[in-house]
């Protein structure tokens, strides 16, 4: 029989979806200063759009966004941030790789669409530096916060915005994650869609049982884990469970990222799904036969661990992507 559960990989497929520019909100008042003027426009729950224009325009200077969350966590002033930020490009890369990526400015206004995360709070900063990749001066700073994620809209851009009536014949269970971090992982796949359902159950489980298993955020035991959306770990993107989705060519092409409804796991072992999304749009399918037990590999466990944290980027991990990788590939 033709293996067909390979959904890490299929989630794997959804690196190139890692960026997302949506725009809308409002600008708020800016704390500007003489060196620079910072200016945040188009924020939604989910990004912002952020331009630096130095007064002098020929300055080199290096600017970034910091999670307000992070200072508090790690108790540092935003010195203490932009400080650490700087040492740690300078210790990966020389000046000039920093410039060509566009980490480092030399002059003339920037700009870019920041990924973010809904009620948060953010600080943008700036500084003058120079070929040492040191702090030169005042660092200029300005602070947003991004609103809460009204109902019905979408986590990402590729969020699907129509209803999916889907069943499969075939799928198969993980108990592999039950000590570790009391989950059982339920995964159907066929040519055209996938699904993916993370069953949260006591440490003490050896099985999936039957009952009504609700979709929600609260991870405890006898509900059903509710998608976070996309989230990054080491270099790849990965769909967090729960969700469904289509497939184009074997890979994930628009996921349905369940929020709410029921999973029924019947008596007779076959499952049925009653979802919604984040955008309010509907996934039905109906799950019959159990055909094998699919074990994780140790491989599995650090992309695990990742998915079961938060999705607010770490202290030290809220890196311009697009930025990085330029310098990673020059």
């Amino acid at each position: 029989m033709k293996k067909i559960f390979a959904f890490v990989a299929a989630s794997l497929m959804l690196v190139s979806l890692a960026s997302c520019n949506k725009k809308g909100g409002n600008d708020p008042e800016p704390e500007q200063d003489a060196a620079f003027k910072i200016e945040v426009s188009d924020i939604t729950y989910k990004s912002a759009h952020v331009a630096i224009t130095p007064s002098d325009a020929k300055a080199i200077y290096f600017w970034h966004v910091a999670a307000q969350a992070d200072l508090d966590e790690y108790k540092l002033t935003i010195a203490d941030y932009a400080k650490e930020e700087i040492e740690y490009y300078a210790s990966q890369y020389s000046y000039a790789e920093l410039v060509k990526g566009g980490l480092i400015i030399e002059g003339g206004a920037d700009e870019y669409d920041y990924d973010l995360d809904a009620e948060s709070e953010y600080v943008v900063y700036a500084f003058i530096t120079n070929e040492k990749m040191e702090i030169v001066g005042e660092i200029v700073t300005k602070s947003f916060s991004t609103p809460a994620r009204k109902p019905g809209e979408p986590l990402d851009d590729y969020e699907a915005l129509v209803d999916l009536e889907h069943d499969f014949a075939e799928y198969a269970v993980n108990l592999s994650y039950i000590a570790s971090y009391g989950t059982i992982d339920v995964t159907a796949q066929d040519e055209t869609h996938a699904l993916y359902l993370e069953f949260n159950v006591a440490e003490t489980a050896t099985d999936l049982v039957a009952g009504t298993y609700s979709i929600s955020a609260s991870g405890e035991a006898g509900t059903v884990s509710a998608s976070q959306g996309l989230m990054s770990y080491m270099g790849s993107t990965f769909v967090t469970p729960s969700y469904a989705a289509e497939l184009s060519e074997g890979q994930i092409s628009k996921p349905w990222y369940l929020q709410s409804g029921t999973v029924v796991v019947k008596e007779d072992g076959s499952i049925e799904v009653d979802a919604l999304n984040s955008a309010l749009k509907s996934y039905k399918g109906k799950l019959t036969t159990r055909v094998e037990q699919q074990e994780g590999g140790e491989e599995a466990a650090p992309a695990r661990k990742a998915l079961k944290k938060s999705a607010r980027t770490s202290f030290k991990g809220f890196k311009n992507a697009r930025k990085e990788a330029a310098v990673l590939s020059k």
